[in-house]
């Protein structure tokens, strides 16, 4: 029975050692003096060094450390984490550059520093049994006799029992996934939300752009059916009657009355020449030329006066002087 009282004592020191942590100063600052360096943690001290392949950093003043480097797989040889001691802060001690004041060791609920924090693969935690170089074994099971939080599966130890994952602060401490974090009716029903939000948004954007398009199209149809108006009030106002010489070179955007333009451009032309070359002249007893021309000149306006409605006009006979 001795034995047994002895090692109930020594599990009752080491449970009260690491739920008491004391402040102490450590000669590393958070971030280091030099930005590449992180603050290594070895069996004599810490300080802030050069980051290297294989070593015990803490990467902030609250959390345990991490090892840095290979893990050790089930059954293999394995590396404890260093637990040195470090001097203890005096009262009202705020650190000095480079230091700062901590508690130690960091009680981090999920991962304490202790006897088997080490570098044991993932559900692995390092043990040393009858005296033999530490290995990495299994992680305990809920319901198993426990001292620490490495050694469970849920990374979750209270009353030196392995405890099931039935909490989310359990989950969230033991490293759960993001599912498991957010597997709440809450959140699903903000999913859902969000997911109809959107596909209303969707559907007004697409609604918006459609009117939009449809809109641009009927002002373009509309100015086509303009255009087409204007060309069909020139074409029956030069059905009328002769254009003057002063508007023929006005543009028309249909095809006929582009090519009347060319002959009347060329009537014209011709009608200033006559006039320079006869001055003197009276108006009756024109050229042939000229009489030739306004024979044509009538006989076009002839075609137009007969052309059937909505039917395309017959162009005039070329025109040689």
């Amino acid at each position: 029975m001795k034995p047994f009282y002895i090692s109930l004592s020594l599990l009752f020191f080491v449970t009260a050692r690491a739920q008491q942590p004391s402040e102490v100063v450590i000669n590393c600052s958070w971030p280091c003096p030099t930005a590449s360096d992180v603050c290594e943690i070895t069996a004599n001290g810490a300080s802030c060094q050069p980051r290297r392949g294989s070593q015990w950093i803490m990467t902030a003043p609250d959390q345990s450390p991490i090892y840095i480097g290979p893990h050790a797989g089930l059954n293999q040889p394995c590396l404890l984490a260093p637990i040195p001691s470090l001097p203890a802060a005096s009262s009202g001690e705020t650190g000095g550059p480079g230091s700062t004041i901590i508690h130690w060791p960091p009680n981090t609920p999920n991962r304490p520093l202790d006897q088997y924090l080490s570098n044991c693969g993932n559900r692995l935690f390092c043990s040393a049994d009858n005296n033999a170089s530490p290995v990495c074994h299994l992680r305990f099971n809920p319901g198993a006799s426990c001292t620490s939080a490495n050694q469970c599966f849920s990374r979750n130890c209270a009353n030196g029992t392995c405890q099931a994952r039935n909490t989310k602060l359990a989950r969230r401490s033991a490293g759960a996934t993001f599912a498991e974090h957010h597997d709440g009716a809450a959140f699903n029903i903000v999913h859902v939300m969000a997911a109809v939000f959107g596909i209303i948004g969707a559907a007004i954007v697409g609604v918006i752009v459609f009117i939009m398009f449809r809109r641009r199209r009927q002002r373009k149809m509309q100015q086509h059916e303009q255009q087409a108006e204007q060309a069909i009030a020139s074409i029956d106002e030069i059905g009328d009657g002769e254009r003057p010489c002063s508007t023929v070179n006005n543009k028309d955007s249909s095809r006929s009355i582009s090519r009347f333009d060319k002959f009347a451009n060329a009537y014209c032309h011709e009608q200033r020449y006559a006039d320079t070359a006869t001055s003197g002249m009276t108006e009756n007893h024109p050229s042939p030329s000229m009489q030739q021309i306004q024979l044509q000149l009538q006989l076009l306006k002839q075609q137009y006066d007969q052309r059937p409605s909505g039917g395309s006009v017959v162009p005039p006979p070329p025109y040689q002087p």
